[in-house]
């Protein structure tokens, strides 16, 4: 069939059937290479590899990336991976790896780039390469990040003795330790370490003494660097020699003076303070304060996180890649990869993530047809489609990693004349009156009030900068500016919209029409004013955006906010109405819609043509490293609909059952209706695993995932329990 799609031709060995392979510690490069003849046997013909580069110890998926341009030491070096390569290439089989180009871990001592953040602020190397916002609401956090890293209030956690400092004689470096955690200080702060303990009375060494001298006139240069809010170039190149050399005659000058080796560690001894002792630990607590970072407990994340993550995750921090520099620090090792012939295709993680999909799209293909000029990329991205929406034509990739696919298998496997029935009966047994499109709603408001509340802010302080620059828009306060917004955000029918330049196409313009006009006929008419201010700025209305300076700011809050409506969804939707909404569980699937349950086979033929118009090469998938359920669970509960009489039958049955059994349950840690009509669904997906033969571990095994399994729907669905209040236990 003839396209007129560019993505579509020149594309070196598409991919077959592909293998996915989760590598990690205990799965190495050379534990893969030994499976290659049999998945050669059986036609694969790619490796489909999970993340390849360092990531944080013990990591059993890759995703949490500490070093972008290192392999990953616990599953193998270069010449392991090479070897790995070339044994697939030599049984005609090919490579895609799976990239994290949005993040990578951080709270970690052997991210460099992070370190290098903690240290110097604003001022740092790589500060540019993170998401961080410099300054936010509070104004003492100005120029510092937060890290919500603590398992109890800094007050308390500082005078159990939880937080300490140490010395490195070797480098010359101080560090904060938190558990397995360190941080370090910046160098102008030093002298601080000091105060406690005067020279006159704990350094063992004449006044005149020329070493003494020298740590003296030390310490006061370490005083006198360059601050860390100095950003320009020559001061911070100056900053960053300086400290170094200073560090350097630190270390050498306890190497040849033990006394003042000494000094220093009664100093350490004496700011890190004695428990039961408060203000022994009142010098550490000025050491802190002085950083370019906050040590707070991990629950105020939520309110007052500065730096962007992935999703929720405090420990993941958001990469910049659409700056050059940045970008070709990510993809360093992988484009050597590629251009050595080892890489054959990419899968790129999260690429709504990205602050221009498109642009990263297009930057990467250029880079690649450098290196492989006669080739077109072999690029998919993961990425999820709402019902209707189609991936953007323009964008230089052969398709989607295979959502959208399950979605529609799922849904012509389900018998759609039933859906009333069914609906009904759900109702009827759990009380549960809500449709699914309130359900996700008011999901995706929770998230936006509790753990994506940081984010938010951020956003609506942007947004009324905007408003009060303009005087039709100045008495829009900032409450009413975040409420409003909120609206729109939960509201909002897919994922994302792309707009990246001042030229808003006619896709996104009319997703943010509709989505106004629809938060618009559910509002008071007295905010009106507000949500069209919202629309004028989210289409860049250049009546409205008059001036240069609110046009650039303009664009900058909508990159932001196509940034946040992508994990407002993602957790609205997949992590919390999913768990909340259970009248048939096998279409609560990533890629998939609750609403969806009727796929007639002449859609489903169509939807392959138009497949093959466009997106010939897209993956195929019906089940994925970040499914729910695996695909012959969810094939199990689709055929509910198909026995509905017998389902009802079952429900009489099991509704005795659990009575008997869940009332036993503490007060306080009932489980709904809802929570067992999950369950059952979910014991009829699992049936043959329940009815096999096998021996008490085995069945206490599977006890134990069930057990895990329904703590951490109930904890998802963020009703009568959460991972925050854990307050039901099976």
């Amino acid at each position: 069939m003839h396209t007129e799609h560019h993505n579509n031709s020149m594309i070196a060995s598409p991919p077959r059937a592909t293998y996915r392979l989760q590598l990690n510690r205990n799965f190495t490069f050379n534990r893969a290479r030994e499976l290659i003849p049999y998945l050669a046997s059986l036609g694969i013909s790619h490796l489909y590899l999970s993340p390849i580069f360092k990531a944080r110890k013990n990591s059993m998926h890759g995703y949490d990336v500490t070093d972008h341009a290192a392999l990953n030491p616990e599953i193998g070096d270069a010449m392991q991976f090479e070897a790995l390569a070339n044994a697939a290439h030599d049984n005609g089989m090919g490579i895609i790896l799976d990239i994290v180009p949005n993040h990578m871990a951080i709270m970690t001592a052997d991210n460099v780039w992070w370190q290098d953040v903690l240290e110097n602020g604003p001022a740092a190397q790589y500060a540019q390469y993170f998401d961080i916002d410099w300054t936010p609401a509070r104004s003492s956090m100005h120029h510092r990040l937060l890290v919500p890293i603590l398992g109890d209030a800094f007050g308390h956690a500082l005078e159990q003795g939880e937080i300490k400092i140490s010395f490195d004689q070797s480098n010359g470096n101080f560090t904060v330790h938190y558990h397995e955690h360190q941080f370090p200080l910046d160098p102008r702060t030093y002298p601080i370490i000091f105060a406690g303990l005067p020279m006159a009375h704990a350094l063992n060494l004449p006044v005149d003494d020329t070493d003494r001298h020298d740590f003296e006139v030390l310490l006061n240069d370490f005083s006198q660097l360059p601050s860390r809010d100095e950003t320009s170039p020559d001061v911070r190149t100056r900053r960053y020699r300086d400290k170094e050399v200073i560090k350097r005659r630190l270390s050498r000058i306890c190497e040849r003076n033990s006394a003042i080796g000494d000094y220093i560690k009664s100093a350490i001894e004496s700011i890190n303070g004695i428990v039961g002792n408060a203000s022994s630990f009142d010098n550490l607590a000025k050491l802190l304060d002085a950083q370019a970072y906050r040590l707070a407990l991990w629950r105020v994340a939520d309110d007052e996180i500065n730096y962007r993550r992935f999703f929720d995750v405090d420990q993941l921090a958001a990469l910049r890649v659409e700056i050059p520099e940045v970008f070709d620090a990510v993809h360093k090792l992988i484009l050597e990869l590629i251009a050595a012939g080892h890489v054959d295709g990419l899968r790129i993680d999260h690429i709504d993530g990205l602050h221009d999909p498109q642009g990263y799209l297009e930057h990467l293909k250029k880079h690649i047809s450098e290196l492989q000029p006669h080739k077109t990329p072999y690029i998919v991205v993961e990425k999820i489609l709402a019902v209707d929406e189609q991936l953007r034509k323009q964008w230089p990739t052969q398709g989607t990693t295979g959502y959208e696919f399950g979605a529609l298998v799922n849904g012509w496997l389900t018998d759609g004349r039933v859906i009333s029935k069914l609906t009904s009966l759900y109702k009827k047994y759990t009380g549960e009156l809500d449709d699914y499109t309130q359900v996700v709603y008011q999901s995706k408001r929770l998230v936006m009030r509790t753990v994506l509340a940081g984010e938010i802010t951020m956003l609506s302080s942007q947004l009324d900068r905007i408003a009060q620059s303009h005087r039709y828009t100045s008495d829009f306060t900032y409450q009413a500016l975040r409420d409003a917004l909120t609206q729109v955000i939960a509201a909002f029918p897919i994922y994302r919209t792309y707009i990246r330049d001042f030229n808003v196409g006619a896709t996104d313009a009319q997703y943010i029409s509709h989505v106004i006009d629809s938060v618009k006929q559910h509002s008071r008419a007295s905010d009106n004013a507000i949500y069209d201010f919202i629309k004028a700025v989210l289409v860049l209305d250049k009546t409205l955006l008059s001036q240069p300076a609110q046009l650039i700011a303009g664009l900058d809050f909508v990159m932001k906010f196509q940034q946040i409506t992508a994990p407002v969804m993602a957790k609205g939707a997949e992590d919390t109405a999913f768990y909340r909404y259970h009248r048939l569980v096998c279409a609560n699937e990533v890629g998939s819609d609750p609403r969806e349950l009727n796929v007639a086979s002449s859609t489903l033929h169509r939807e392959f043509l138009s497949r093959i118009q466009h997106w010939p090469h897209s993956l195929l998938a019906t089940s994925t490293h970040d499914s729910k359920r695996s695909e012959d669970v969810r094939c199990r509960i689709a055929v509910l609909s198909e026995q509905l009489p017998l389902w009802r039958l079952f429900l009489n049955k099991w509704k005795r059952i659990t009575r008997r059994q869940f009332t036993r349950m503490k007060e306080g840690q009932g489980v709904t209706r809802n929570d067992e009509y999950l369950l059952a669904q979910t014991l009829l997906g699992i049936f043959p695993a329940i009815i096999q033969d096998g021996n008490d571990i085995e069945k206490d095994e599977l006890h134990r995932r069930l057990q895990e399994y329904m703590l951490k729907a109930v904890r998802e669905a963020k009703q009568n329990s959460s991972w925050i209040h854990q307050n039901i236990e099976y």
